[in-house]
């Protein structure tokens, strides 16, 4: 599992080309919003059957790299286990390379996850949103990974990508 957080990682890192310095080194992408309205699914999961859900997330920017966020997500039952659910409040801190076409993020928080079992787990993780199209879309890719695990059957960590919409 350590491998494949680090491969992750470096792979962010990579891309968006993010220094040292990462909070110092932040900016507002193309005037972000006062809050954030994002759909998303789960890619991948490091478990069986792969696919991790659907769900929703609101984010409230407090500054131009801190934000706090709440989401909610529902699995349902398959092959691999039983229905579940996901409620997340998290942190996140945002950094933008003048002229970068991609921000870079980190999000830290805690999730209840309740399926077969109930858990409560810390969250950490990070990933990339891009700049506001026309002011009002961005996409975001997140990786996560939960200490605690997210329910008695799944894995504890996750790839999520989504479409966010801008609220002014």
């Amino acid at each position: 599992m350590h491998r494949f957080v680090s491969l992750g990682i470096v792979t962010i890192a990579l891309a968006v080309g993010v220094r040292p310095a990462f909070a110092q080194n932040h900016m507002r992408i193309s005037q972000a919003p006062k809050a954030e309205v994002g759909l998303f699914g789960g890619a991948w999961s490091f478990d069986p059957s792969g696919f991790s859900g659907l769900g929703g997330r609101v984010t409230i920017n407090r500054s131009d790299w801190f934000a706090t966020e709440v989401s909610v997500e529902a699995r349902r039952r398959d092959d691999f286990g039983p229905g579940e659910g996901l409620v997340l409040a998290n942190a996140r801190l945002l950094a933008t390379k003048p002229a970068a076409s991609k921000s870079a993020l980190v999000t830290a928080g805690v999730a209840l996850g309740v399926g077969a079992q109930q858990t409560v787990s810390p969250m950490f993780g990070f990933g990339i949103q891009s700049r506001w199209q026309g002011g009002v879309v961005s996409t975001r890719g997140d990786f996560q990974y939960f200490p605690g695990g997210l329910t008695h059957r799944r894995s504890h960590a996750r790839i999520v990508v989504g479409l966010v919409l801008a609220l002014r």
